[in-house]
């Protein structure tokens, strides 16, 4: 987030200020002089910034739940003026011109919540899982809000307080047409297709649809009314109907993609580079494909040059900015710049006067200064552009050194010793959690497990590890990676030992919560999930898919159920609900709930 003051001794300086995570604090970095003028302590972590017009800067804290804001004196000294309650997990802020309304997504609440001017909460809109960068219409009545998983893009009617119909975020790469020729589809035709019947729903992993994921970062620029830029990945997890010899298929390499939304037809709009395989492949002697540091693989935040309508992504996996021509069909296709900057980008801001991109490296603790000078030129110097980098002070009490090096080789992409394919440990565990999918392996089909807080053995669907470094070097075989030394692979795990699931979620009705907590005992659920938690043993449940080799699968922990469906194994039920209804228990018996008592045990769990 870039700023000025209006007046006093710092009016003339541009100021960085900067989510400082690791810290817990907001970093204000003179961009000038070089030099940090401010540090914030906040009561958590900051994830995003946003300067109000009355020069209040508004900070989401994740781990605490609240929305913070801060007031600035005009010598540059800050303090926390006050915090508010959100839901679980507060993440993106946008705001009205008039700044009469606030709109912050919460990732573990589901949610969109208002705020009016004084930060006093409004109504809350309920949204798929895991919703992050929240954007307003150019006439803002509606907000865009893309989602870390999923595949998809939420469309809410501001004014009603009403979610509508989302964007669908998938490609397919051939579509069947009446004469059962394979043709190319784009997602336009295909959507048209399938409302009228013709075409079946478009599903991940079959038949080569993929599906967009991380889409952390959402934008839209003043010189390109109407369009708004999500910077992501495409991935094919593979026909879960079978079995392969890894995850997926030869060729369910990440794609890296921006993907051009059309804000008033509510719709993507087509581009070549979404349909079909990824381009320029490569196999290896095992027909695995071999995928090369290519595009933005892991895209966090993004900005946009509206005087040459350039974007900007930043590459928080390999430490990298990307520019990109915004107003192309196809952006990814249309590289027009790219920057080494500090390891683990999470923010990028343009400078329009200066004429250069701001960026923020997390892991690195830096601010990249990128001077914009070399964009569209036909020639260009031999090696990578310039850039100036300004250090924060050193953390007293910061992360260890085998945290910080585990965290790289957890966001680290195209390393072969994970995987050949191009996949980061991140790409399917996003932020330490999971991606939503049911990957195509050589055991059947599998849901991707969260991490963050489940590391306790035994590991895997079927619990035939109980020993995790022994399970961590088997995942990477059957990702073809070539294997970590010992000090890399401790290193990778002391990152995940630190990895905290979210705050549980408040219950709206402690009532009913209690009766369903009184079901969960009754009906016999804490015989195999004690405490919410797992027996660590392997039942059948009469759940195995036709690709399973084995129908014993280990029981889950049920802790932070709500925020991470489908469920089951094979990810059958798309809901909570769904799987409450249909019941399920040892052998061939059945539990079974009436509506009542459905509504109370979910109510519980979702408690967890």
């Amino acid at each position: 987030m870039l700023g000025r003051f209006e007046r006093g001794p710092l009016a003339k300086s541009l100021l960085a200020m900067v989510a400082d995570e690791d810290g817990r604090a907001v970093a204000v970095v003179d961009v000038d002089t070089k030099r940090t003028i401010a540090t914030v302590p906040l009561p958590e972590a900051p994830r995003e910034l946003l300067l109000l017009p009355d020069g209040r800067l508004l900070a989401t804290l994740p781990r605490a739940d609240r929305l913070a804001a801060i007031r600035f004196g005009e010598d540059g000294k800050a303090a926390l003026a006050c915090t508010r309650e959100t839901d679980a997990e507060p993440i993106s802020i946008a705001v009205t011109k008039a700044a009469d309304a606030v709109f912050v997504s919460s990732g573990w609440g589901a949610s969109l919540g208002r705020f009016d001017a004084g930060l006093e909460r409004g109504n809350v809109v309920s949204l798929p899982r895991d919703p992050r960068q929240v954007v307003l219409s150019d006439d803002e009545r509606l907000a865009f809000v893309s989602h870390a998983v999923g595949g998809k893009v939420s469309v809410v009617d501001v004014a009603k307080g009403a979610a509508l119909e989302a964007i669908p975020i998938v490609a397919s790469p051939f579509r069947f047409g009446f004469e059962s020729e394979a043709m190319p589809l784009s997602l336009t035709g295909s959507v048209e297709l399938a409302a009228s019947g013709v075409a079946a729903k478009l599903v991940p992993g079959v038949e080569g649809v993929r599906v967009g994921a991380h889409g952390m970062s959402l934008v839209k620029s003043a010189s390109l009314p109407g369009r708004l830029l999500l910077p992501q990945i495409m991935v094919d997890p593979g026909d879960p109907s079978g079995r392969s010899e890894g995850y997926g298929t030869e060729r369910s390499g990440a794609q890296a993609d921006v993907t051009v939304i059309d804000m008033v037809a509510r719709r993507t709009l087509p581009a070549p580079n979404r349909e079909g395989l990824l381009s320029g492949e490569m196999l290896d002697s095992r027909g695995v494909q071999i995928v090369g540091q290519s595009g933005c693989l892991e895209p966090r935040g993004a900005a946009v040059d509206d005087a040459t309508a350039t974007l900007f992504v930043v590459c928080f996996g390999a430490g990298t900015l990307a520019a990109y021509d915004a107003a192309s069909a196809s952006p990814i296709d249309v590289e027009v710049g790219q920057w080494d900057v500090g390891a683990g980008p999470t923010g990028v801001a343009v400078d329009p006067v200066g004429r250069r991109a701001i960026v923020w490296s997390q892991l690195e603790r830096s601010v990249d200064i990128v001077h914009l000078d070399e964009l569209g030129a036909v020639e260009r110097p031999a090696g990578r552009p310039r850039r100036e980098k300004i250090d924060l002070p050193a953390l007293a009490n910061g992360p260890s050194l085998d945290t910080l090096l585990g965290r790289q080789i957890f966001y680290g992409i195209a390393d072969s010793r994970i995987s050949s394919q191009g996949l980061a440990c991140a790409t399917c565990h996003v932020e330490g959690r999971d991606d939503g999918l049911v990957w195509r392996t050589p055991e059947g089909p599998r849901r991707t497990p969260a991490l963050a807080g489940r590391l306790e053995a035994p590991f895997g669907w079927t619990g035939a590890s109980e020993d995790l470094e022994a399970h961590l070097d088997k995942e990477l075989g059957a990702l073809h990676g070539t294997g970590l030394r010992s000090v890399q692979r401790t290193a990778l795990l002391s990152y995940l030992s630190t990895l905290q699931p979210p705050t549980a979620r408040r219950a709206a009705d402690a009532a009913l919560t209690e009766r369903g907590r009184a079901l969960f005992d009754s009906k016999g659920c804490a015989t195999c999930h004690p405490g919410g938690g797992t027996d660590g043993k392997a039942h059948d449940v009469g759940s195995k898919a036709g690709g399973d080799k084995k129908g014993s699968f280990d029981t889950p922990s049920l802790r932070r159920l709500a925020g991470r469906a489908p469920f089951f194994h094979d990810g059958r039920y798309a809901t909570l609900r769904e799987l409450l209804e249909d019941g399920h228990g040892e052998g061939t018996t059945k539990t079974k709930l009436d509506a009542a008592e459905t509504e109370a045990l979910e109510t519980y769990l979702s408690t967890l």
